[in-house]
């Protein structure tokens, strides 16, 4: 399961979400996904991020009017202007920046489901720790 992890800079504030759609709409407005209200370097539709083919996603500027941004080859460019023009494919682990918030693609697998073992589920040789040693 791909999860963004959200980091107001300025605040601290933090926050995770859930990529439990077929994409997620970022913005300040009423009608987006994941709202970052509370800050004004973010337009009311930003951006999308749609989950791809594994645990990757795309990454969309909507012509915001601050721009989206990622590192690549060590130097910051924005996902409106090309060589991106408006889009970038994304892995587990890469950072965007929206505004003042630093947002970092996560993976979390579902997790396992770990056996109970009480103790009547073993016979009483399988307890003797002086057997076992031997």
């Amino acid at each position: 399961m791909i999860f963004f992890d959200f980091l107001n800079t300025l605040t601290g504030k933090h926050k995770s979400v859930k990529l439990d759609k077929l994409c997620l709409v970022i913005g300040r407005g009423p009608n987006v996904h994941v709202n970052l209200d509370d800050d004004n370097g973010v337009s009311r539709i930003h951006a999308l991020v749609v989950e791809t083919h594994g645990a990757r996603i795309e990454l969309r500027d909507l012509a915001s009017s601050s721009g989206t941004f990622i590192f690549r080859r060590g130097e910051k460019r924005n996902v409106a202007r090309p060589p991106e023009s408006g889009r970038a494919i994304l892995s587990v682990g890469e950072t965007f920046f929206i505004g003042q918030y630093r947002i970092e693609v996560c993976f979390a697998g579902l997790p396992e489901e770990e056996p109970t073992l009480k103790r009547e589920d073993f016979d009483e040789e399988d307890t003797n720790v002086e057997k076992m040693e031997k």
